[in-house]
């Protein structure tokens, strides 16, 4: 029985995709994929098409919707977990196999547990590849920088860490991604799904800070890893416009506020935010 289904957001990701999906599909471990486009015009959605029988569920949306499309893949996942992907992840070999070993045995262990996510290295890509290249290629290729994840912020934000006798290794933190991770399906069923504050950045912090509230434990563990390539690094004007994007507005700032108020009231009595988006639509 399939127990696991990875939902993968794109947008305008071709020159990368091939290299993501072939490390992704390179796991053992039986899955379920959702695959959402987010009306790209770069040859993406072509690409998604050329290779829709790999597939499970594509959906090819006529428009930008932002990370909200995250949601609806989540309510078309099968089984009793599932994982965020991004369009610009390299999963290291066996990542899903070891992670969703991991995720059952944290999940044995740690009291009230909402999600782990995985160690990440940042990469910079110096020219673009044609050829689907493995995660020890990235890892390797003298063109590509690699940042050491200790001296990252998420590192910093570990509060306790615990190991188990099934080898696994569980970083408690404060600062957790929702890229990279495998949230059990009960962990939406109590908080809801994604609120989002625009087309980018946000629906991550704000998901983290509402577990907080809930009681809920998020982390890391080190026993998997993968690249978040960022070819914004490699412009100026990209990087300042990717931080922005992350830094609320008067406007967003005022939003979650007001949400961070309702979970806490939701918290109290023991039931998801009204305003949060449901598993189920009906």
């Amino acid at each position: 029985m399939i127990d696991l289904t990875i939902v993968f957001l794109t947008f305008n990701r071709r020159w990368i995709i091939n290299h993501v999906l072939y490390n992704l599909f390179r796991n053992d471990l039986p899955f379920k994929t959702v695959i959402i486009d987010n009306a790209s015009t770069d040859g993406t959605r072509e690409y998604l098409l050329e290779h829709k029988d790999e597939i499970n569920k594509l959906i090819l949306n006529e428009r930008n919707i932002g990370c909200a499309a995250y949601n609806d893949g989540i309510r078309l996942c099968e089984g009793n977990y599932v994982s965020l992907q991004g369009d610009d992840h390299i999963l290291e070999p066996h990542w899903i196999d070891r992670m969703y070993h991991a995720v059952k045995v944290i999940e044995k262990n740690v009291k009230n547990f909402g999600y782990v996510s995985s160690i990440l290295h940042y990469a910079l890509p110096r020219q673009w590849y044609n050829q689907p290249m493995t995660y020890e290629q990235w890892m390797k290729h003298p063109d590509i920088r690699v940042d050491p994840w200790e001296g990252t912020v998420e590192s910093k934000s570990i509060r306790t860490t615990y190991r188990y006798e099934e080898n696994v290794t569980y970083h408690e933190a404060l600062l957790v991604g929702n890229a990279g991770t495998i949230f059990p399906i009960q962990t939406f069923k109590r908080l809801g799904l994604f609120r989002t504050y625009g087309l980018r950045g946000l629906y991550d912090g704000e998901f983290r800070h509402r577990c907080i509230i809930y009681g809920l434990n998020v982390g890391y563990t080190p026993d998997t890893a993968f690249l978040h390539v960022k070819e914004n690094f490699l412009d100026p004007e990209r990087v300042t416009n990717a931080f922005a994007s992350v830094k609320p507005n008067p406007q967003q700032m005022e939003k979650l506020l007001k949400d961070f108020e309702e979970d806490k009231e939701s918290a109290q009595k023991g039931v998801p935010p009204p305003s949060a988006p449901k598993l189920s639509e009906s």
